[in-house]
């Protein structure tokens, strides 16, 4: 079995063992994203000192009547998205619950992309290269896992949003 998965040959499928390629691929990134992320979990920037665990704490401690007051200097869905991550303030750091943000929405772009590139190819394989290459892309671990900043929470809506428009004819 392992040698059909690493030489397809007569008596093996090539879209089956490209399919298990792609799947062994995406877990493999996968995981190593979270490992990455989990390693990055402590590190603090000035700006997540000054500002975001602040405001984390500000909505831990005021609750959904936090909204009555601008307590972030980013759009309101942010405010929306501090309070529920302070609501699973028993799993963890602050900081750690903040870049847990950043990472569900990381997560989302990257299958987003991978799906993009599925249509486009219907490729499993250049939809997991996809999926990994902006999952583990340097780029977006260093911007969400150790700054704690939020850009891939709009660049999820924009992809979400550019890979709903239909094809061209």
């Amino acid at each position: 079995m392992i040698a059909s998965v690493a030489r397809p040959g007569p008596g093996t499928n090539s879209d089956d063992t490209n399919s298990r390629l792609a799947i062994a691929l995406l877990m493999v990134c996968g995981f190593a994203g979270l490992a990455l992320r989990y390693l990055a979990r402590e590190h603090a920037t000035d700006d997540a000192i000054q500002f975001l665990i602040p405001w984390y704490a500000f909505a831990r401690s005021h609750g959904i009547g936090a909204l009555a007051e601008p307590f972030t200097n980013y759009t309101p869905f942010y405010s929306y998205l501090l309070l529920i991550a302070a609501r699973f303030d028993w799993l963890g750091q602050p900081l750690s619950l903040v870049k847990a943000i950043s990472a569900v929405f990381e997560l989302g772009c990257a299958i987003a992309v991978a799906q993009i590139v599925w249509r486009a190819t219907r490729v499993p394989l250049r939809a997991s290269v996809a999926f990994c290459a902006v999952w583990l892309a340097p780029t977006v671990l260093f911007n969400g896992a150790m700054w704690a900043q939020a850009d891939s929470i709009w660049a999820f809506f924009t992809l979400v949003a550019g890979g709903t428009c239909p094809p061209r004819t």
